[in-house]
């Protein structure tokens, strides 16, 4: 009985995409946490940085890491970035709120990221008008600093 109960939780968390949500609210409470602590807003120009791993479980056929997981992870990187320096607050504010939406990417892969490395997605702003603002996100090598994908 109790395999599946562990197999229908699994193909439940699956189903909705579990990981992804968990994520999104770890985000949410690292910045809560952050700002209780004392913490001010970052500059808006300031990048923000995180450090991930790639997991076997991001890996495609080929042994490196899956498409989908660099545009996942722009996702998770995008949020923290405008959670940072105060962006996603000053939206929420708007009357009407204001939501943040990609409307293009362009993802150039230079080198792959295999399993178990280690990098750090940088996210940066880099110009804005008056309908939107353009970042950039690098995937760095944390070995040797070398940006391995770029969007």
């Amino acid at each position: 009985k109790g395999c599946i109960t562990l197999a229908a939780l699994l193909t439940a968390a699956h189903s909705v995409d579990a990981e992804h949500f968990i994520r999104i609210f770890l985000v949410e409470l690292s910045h809560r946490w952050k700002r209780r602590r004392g913490s001010s807003f970052a500059e808006v120009l300031e990048p923000h940085r995180a450090v991930h791993i790639c997991w076997p479980i991001d890996l495609d056929g080929n042994s490196h890491m899956n498409n989908a997981k660099y545009v996942r992870l722009l996702n998770y990187s995008r949020r923290a970035f405008w959670l940072q320096n105060g962006m996603w607050a000053a939206c929420a504010r708007r009357s009407p709120p204001a939501n943040m939406v990609v409307t293009a990417s362009a993802l150039r892969f230079r080198r792959q990221i295999g399993c178990f490395e280690r990098f750090r997605v940088v996210t940066r702003i880099l110009h804005w008008d008056d309908a939107a603002f353009y970042l950039e996100h690098q995937f760095e090598s944390i070995t040797d600093g070398f940006v391995l994908a770029t969007c």
